[in-house]
């Protein structure tokens, strides 16, 4: 269950900048229509690049470690975001929101499938389904939110379930037995 958490966590942050980057850079920061689009290139452009290389990097560090500071790393994005007024930095938020997110969910899939070695399909499904969820509940949420408090409070939605992650991040932890096959 706590891998589901984190894969709805993941896709929540990504659901988020997905749905609402363009029109917070347009309706918060007064971004002109071609920047405001440049929030959403800079997530994906810095989101390739992570999910490039996130398996290396995992390999040295630990999945615990690794998720704990993408996470991290993805919470100062969006308070980038939602902190400065300016559309070329919250450009630069996101970017880094990128940076964080790109691994979260890839990770959580593998350890499901080297936590039930028996049925790794099955785990890696149900962690997954427990991400989409978050993928589409956390635009709608925040589109919600946003007609009561506004869009830049209902953004900082996506923030406290990120913050979640750090604290989630030991179930990542694989026993030496688990993964290896009889």
């Amino acid at each position: 269950m706590p891998l589901g958490v984190i894969a709805f966590g993941g896709f929540v942050a990504e659901g988020a900048v997905n749905s609402w980057s363009a029109v917070y850079l347009a309706d918060v920061t007064g971004a002109t229509p071609a920047l405001a689009s440049l929030g959403y290139f800079a997530f994906s452009g810095t989101m390739v690049a992570v999910r490039l290389v996130a398996d290396r990097i995992v390999a040295r560090t630990g999945a615990v470690r690794f998720v704990r500071v993408a996470a991290t790393v993805a919470v100062l994005g969006f308070a980038v975001v939602l902190l400065a007024p300016w559309p070329a930095a919250g450009v630069l938020g996101f970017a880094v929101v990128g940076l964080g997110v790109a691994g979260i969910v890839p990770i959580a899939w593998s350890v499901a499938s080297r936590k039930q070695p028996d049925a790794p399909g099955r785990a890696v499904a149900a962690v997954a389904a427990c991400g989409y969820l978050g993928f589409l509940v956390e635009p709608v949420l925040v589109g919600a939110l946003a007609t009561r408090v506004g869009l830049h409070w209902a953004l900082s939605s996506a923030v406290v379930v990120t913050v979640g992650i750090v604290f989630l991040a030991p179930a990542l932890r694989v026993p030496e037995t688990a993964g290896r096959r009889r």
